[in-house]
């Protein structure tokens, strides 16, 4: 049996990643997984195809100012984020968890 395919799409103009499991192993179950803080929907791949093998849709997408998300390198996210970080993590947080609803 073939791995699972990663596809794409746009959700809400949010663009994902997922993964559909086999239709033997499939029980309708869905994980809306996240990246740590600074990643991405691409570095969580190998988790997506590991829910996907054991019958589970994962559904993969970059926080707010993340990955396709951004218009700024990673390393200067991280400067200003943890410059000052009540006021730029905790937008992105609000942002990412409003988009994940």
């Amino acid at each position: 049996m073939s791995p699972p395919a990663v596809e794409t799409a746009l959700v809400a103009d949010i663009p994902v990643l997922f993964a559909r499991p086999d239709t033997t192993k499939a029980g309708g179950r869905l994980a809306l997984w996240m990246h740590f803080l600074g990643g991405s929907k691409e570095a969580m791949v190998p988790f997506l195809l590991r829910l996907a093998e054991a019958g589970v849709t994962g559904v993969f997408f970059d926080a707010w100012q993340h990955g396709q998300r951004t218009n700024e390198p990673l390393d200067q996210l991280m400067i200003r984020a943890f410059s000052q970080f009540r006021r730029n993590v905790w937008p992105i947080l609000g942002h990412t968890t409003l988009d994940a609803m």
